[in-house]
């Protein structure tokens, strides 16, 4: 669930600066050009940025390594021979 709302937050980031740009282009203040469309991308992710994308980032690399380290330690406890005495 914690892994949900920090996709929330990066998709709604992602969402706005899409719709920031598609309404420059239609207004003409950006060409369709690949050269301007990638500077505008590169100034809306490095001049709007914020922190709660950042933040949202890390929390959601943060889960990934949990589990990623959770898969190793019950896999080992499933591979683990039973003993039976």
């Amino acid at each position: 669930m914690f892994s949900a709302g920090c996709l929330y937050v990066l998709m709604t980031f992602a969402v706005n600066i899409a719709n920031d740009i598609s309404e420059k282009i239609l207004n003409g203040e950006i060409g369709l050009d690949v050269s301007s469309l990638i500077a505008e991308i590169s100034s809306q992710l490095n001049g709007t940025a914020g922190e709660p994308p950042n933040v949202a980032t890390l929390l959601l690399l943060g889960c990934w390594g949990i589990a990623i380290i959770d898969s190793f330690v019950l896999g080992r406890k499933l591979t683990e021979p039973t003993k039976s005495n």
